[in-house]
């Protein structure tokens, strides 16, 4: 008999029974993953491997071992950091978030992981999440985003001088090996989330929508922008579909980080949105160096609307919390004080200053500004001591 998943001291099931490609085209097990740490060595991509490739490479043998005989923990430790940093904030994690579904959603299959995991022989995929698909494709140009997951964002950076035209484009081949664990995948997974940069302007997530049964748990992050009725047609017909709506803050803000936003229609398709019996929607926002303290004006902006915390940026080190100047902290404490939510409090509150990354964020924003005409004082008064210097 296998042994149950309560009896680790410490399981991921995204090792077993997860797969995310990046837009780049390298093979992980998740999203939050930390795929810069030296300890990974080369990684497999869909451009030359199979999921059987990737499943039996040395890095994710090493990691399945490490959960399984709860050993290896500097591995772990330094592979699961990002999971490990909000689960000691008492946030929830991509590891906590998967894990409690077997207790209730997906509780029907926590003997079939359990058997997986004593085996590692995967018989479904939890949750595929192939950004390789969406090719970086998005209308927006996020500051807190990338380069190689937004085409909008990337060709301002070229047209700024950031990057230049040689920067590897998103244009991912998915070698023949990979094409056909992509079909296993659409016909074994609980979930599936809808490729990003922004899907909903992806013709490649209608055709992963007309393909999927209709049992699978849909989810997509959308920035809301785009008009929403094609997706609500060709999605009306799933048991659940969850969306996120990423904003980062209220108007005015959100307009700034998330440009070129239209309030307006966001607001208009969310509604649109959550008008479905099927549909469970919410706002969601990252927590980043300079949304964090805006929370309550988000708050009144969207008014009784759901919403949630989102990812905690941490790839993007002019955008991470350690941006936040010790001055400009203590009004944005004031501010999470207000919101009333302790948790991002303590992340703020617990966040080490690091000038260098305020230079740099400061810096982006004045490039942008002079580009687009805005302004971030206009949205952001507080930082006038560090913009005007910077």
């Amino acid at each position: 008999m296998s042994k149950k998943l309560e009896d680790y001291e410490w399981m991921c099931p995204k090792p077993f029974v997860g797969i995310f490609t990046e837009s780049t085209g390298e093979i992980l097990p998740c999203c939050e993953l930390h795929k810069s740490s030296h300890v990974l060595g080369d990684l497999k991509t869909v451009e030359k491997n199979s999921f059987k490739d990737f499943y039996h490479s040395q890095p994710m043998v090493r990691l399945r071992n490490a959960m399984k005989n709860n050993n290896d923990k500097d591995y772990v430790n330094e592979v699961c950091k990002n999971c490990i940093s909000r689960e000691n904030h008492n946030l929830d994690s991509g590891r906590t978030i998967s894990i409690k579904k077997y207790f209730n959603v997906h509780k029907h299959k926590k003997e079939e992981l359990e058997k997986i995991i004593e085996t590692e022989t995967p018989t479904f995929i939890q949750s595929p999440l192939l950004m390789s698909l969406g090719q970086g494709q998005c209308n927006l140009k996020c500051g807190m985003c990338g380069d190689t997951v937004s085409s909008a964002r990337r060709r301002e950076s070229i047209e700024l001088g950031e990057i230049n035209s040689s920067f590897p484009l998103t244009r991912i081949s998915n070698c023949d090996s990979f094409k056909k664990d992509i079909d296993w995948m659409l016909d074994n997974c609980l979930e599936f989330e809808l490729p990003e940069g922004e899907p909903l302007m992806l013709n490649i997530s209608y055709d992963i929508l007309k393909k999927l049964n209709k049992n699978v748990h849909i989810e997509v992050s959308t920035n809301g922008t785009i008009d929403v009725n094609k997706f609500i047609e060709h999605t009306k017909e799933f048991d659940k579909v969850d969306v996120f709506v990423s904003i980062e803050g209220g108007e005015k803000v959100n307009s700034y980080i998330r440009y070129p936003s239209d309030w307006d229609t966001i607001i208009k398709n969310f509604d649109k949105l959550f008008s479905c019996s099927n549909f469970n929607v919410k706002f969601i926002s990252t927590l980043n160096a300079l949304n964090v303290g805006k929370f309550t004006e988000l708050k009144s902006d969207i008014g009784d609307r759901p919403w949630t915390e989102g990812n905690l940026i941490w790839y993007n080190y002019p955008w991470m919390l350690s941006s936040i100047p010790d001055d400009v902290k203590e009004i944005y404490l004031d501010d999470l004080n207000r919101f009333g939510n302790t948790k991002i409090f303590n992340l703020v509150k617990e966040a080490v200053y690091n000038e260098k990354h305020m230079l740099e964020l400061m810096r982006h924003c004045k490039r942008r500004d002079k580009l687009r005409g805005t302004y971030l004082l206009d949205v952001f008064p507080e930082w006038k001591n560090y913009y005007n210097v910077s």
